[in-house]
């Protein structure tokens, strides 16, 4: 007679030297770790902001920042495309960090692959 083992039977037959289970550790999280390797940016007039795109490993991610969040970051006196565009320029590496923060709080849930950022995360 040939019995069928479902998978929690094969865990529960996996013991250690002591005959207990073996002990469970937490495994640690990965760090967050996008690349920005694109440099395109592009300011949105309907949307009043820049797009911008990053990379986790194989999936695209596109990134948006609100011109309310690039005055947070440069100068208040923010008013026409080629401000927001040099602004953006200027602080792209900040920006980047705040994009990998904003993708980090939703990186365990489900997939989403575009992410607006707001005066609130600057």
């Amino acid at each position: 007679m040939i019995k069928k083992l479902a998978l929690n039977d094969i865990a529960d037959r996996s013991v250690n030297a002591s005959g207990g289970k073996p002990p469970t550790a937490p495994i640690p999280a990965e760090p967050t770790v996008l690349n920005f390797s694109n440099p395109s940016r592009s300011y949105d007039e309907s949307r009043q902001g820049v797009a911008f795109w990053g990379y986790d490993q194989t999936f695209e991610l596109s990134f948006f920042i609100e011109v309310e969040g690039l005055a947070e970051i440069g100068s208040n006196s923010l008013v026409d495309e080629a401000a927001y565009l040099q602004t953006f320029d200027g602080n792209r590496d900040r920006i980047h960090e705040i994009a990998t923060r904003a993708y980090a709080k939703h990186r365990k849930g489900p997939r989403i692959f575009s992410y607006t950022l707001t005066k609130s995360d600057c």
